[in-house]
């Protein structure tokens, strides 16, 4: 019983220990999120920049967290062209 208590913890010890960590800061997303705003902005037409601005006030907390949690792929989120090239940036 002992021994297998003993080889128990040591495999959730193992376990824990290999798990990668896929965190980014916020240093290293913010430009990204920012990057991708501005390219927002750019492929939009001229009538639509309001609703740019509008969607950048609301997307940028939730995109800042989860590009903060290794989600994103920093590459392709600072060179999406539109919000539905997001879900292809996703790991």
């Amino acid at each position: 019983m002992k021994n297998l208590t003993l080889l128990l913890i040591l495999s959730l010890c193992f376990a824990f220990s290999s798990c990668k960590d896929n965190s980014v800061s916020s240093a290293e997303c913010t430009p990204v999120v920012e990057a991708m705003f501005e390219n927002l902005k750019k492929m939009a037409p001229a009538d639509a920049q309001e609703q740019v601005d509008q969607k950048k006030a609301m997307l940028i907390p939730v995109l800042q967290k989860e590009c903060e949690k290794g989600v994103y792929d920093l590459n392709c989120l600072k060179n999406a062209k539109d919000i539905a090239s997001l879900q292809l940036c996703k790991k």
